[in-house]
């Protein structure tokens, strides 16, 4: 995750020590002793990311997760896009919007993996490490908490807290 939080924690050597990083939108990693330097898989909320920040980023396998304006996508940028039926039931179950956070965690519940471990999520709680102004936008960071902490329960998966 991308709070602002996790620039006051220490655990990118952690981070670095898991087999794949996932980074979303501009997360890309400015402190490595708290965020680590890994980035394996990039997941982005639209095109703007890649258009504004292409330069930015290594070439990692991308996953454009929004549903809105896939036909821009860039063809010098490939990338899968996230299903619509996953979009469609993350989107029910918080009935709200998701961000990029939900639906990558949504994504990989799917998967038969044997752990993983949630870092840099405050659910907005001090902002995005990137933004200097606090964008909460039109998701349910009170559902999402709640469906990212039963996610890790129930898949038995460690979250690890930036909150303060």
């Amino acid at each position: 995750g991308n709070a602002a939080s996790i620039l006051q924690k220490n655990d990118g050597a952690l981070i670095d020590a898991h087999d794949i990083a996932i980074r979303m939108n501009r997360g890309a990693p400015v402190l490595e002793s708290a965020q680590g330097k890994k980035f394996d898989v990039w997941c982005y909320s639209t095109g703007r990311w890649v258009k504004s920040e292409l330069p930015e980023y290594p070439r990692v396998p991308a996953i454009w997760m929004s549903p809105k304006l896939r036909e821009e996508q860039d063809p010098s940028f490939p990338c899968a896009f996230y299903p619509m039926e996953l979009w469609q039931e993350i989107f029910d179950l918080l009935r709200a919007r998701p961000s990029v956070g939900a639906m990558t965690c949504h994504m990989l519940a799917g998967l038969d993996l044997k752990m993983a471990t949630c870092f840099g999520f405050d659910f907005k709680v001090s902002g995005t490490f990137y933004e200097s102004i606090m964008h909460v936008g039109p998701h349910d960071f009170t559902a999402e908490s709640d469906y990212i902490r039963g996610l890790c329960q129930s898949e038995k998966w460690a979250f690890v807290s930036c909150a303060q």
